[in-house]
């Protein structure tokens, strides 16, 4: 389930609401039996310090965490915003080290960011990976366009190769973002095409 839960604000109302969704998506996770939710690490804000954000986002997993372990579910930070490189991650997993506390790679986010190679990012986080986005896009300048799998640059077979010479036996979830991208293909056409598209990688 994915939450739109951010845990870096500092003010306390906002963290509070933020929170609180992370919560209720715990407990409806808990009455359907879906095993994670999705929240966000998001910004580093200007405003506060790095250490202090990191320490806000670590500490809002480990008390979502708690509460999740209540209802079976773990709850999982995915690799967004602000917080694309492995040494942000390791860090911030590092410091709410929790058994229902893991991460979303998002391969092509971690690496459009940061140019980091998958395995080396791997290597580092295979110890959180529970969960992973897969999508591909054509760097164009400082843009990216979002193409089917396969036809962009995105080092996927990297990535995957990774993955399951590591043991990992999670979903490769495909994320087709028409919503905030309105001018790439639609879902019709581009949902079906990713199983065919994967087995070249699996």
């Amino acid at each position: 389930m994915g939450a739109s839960t951010q845990l870096h604000h500092a003010d306390p109302v906002k963290r509070s609401q933020h929170l609180d969704e992370a919560r209720r998506f715990i407990d409806l996770a808990g009455q359907l039996n879906c095993p994670f939710v999705r929240v966000f690490p998001d910004q580093l804000p200007p405003d506060q310090s790095r250490e202090q954000t990191l320490r806000l986002i670590s500490d809002g997993l480990l008390e979502l965490g708690n509460y999740a372990k209540n209802h079976d579910v773990t709850v999982l930070l995915e690799s967004h915003g602000e917080l694309t490189r492995s040494d942000l991650l390791t860090q911030l997993m590092t410091a709410a080290d929790h058994p229902n506390v893991g991460l979303i790679w998002d391969v092509f986010n971690m690496w459009a960011d940061s140019h980091e190679p998958p395995a080396e990012v791997y290597r580092k986080l295979k110890k959180y990976i529970r969960h992973t986005h897969i999508k591909d896009a054509r760097i164009e300048g400082s843009k990216h366009h979002y193409v089917a799998i396969g036809q962009g640059d995105a080092p996927l077979r990297e990535a995957i190769t990774a993955l399951k010479k590591g043991g990992y036996s999670g979903f490769y979830s495909f994320e087709w973002e028409k919503l905030w991208h309105p001018e790439i293909d639609e879902p019709e056409r581009a949902i079906p095409q990713y199983p065919t598209a994967m087995k070249a990688y699996l």
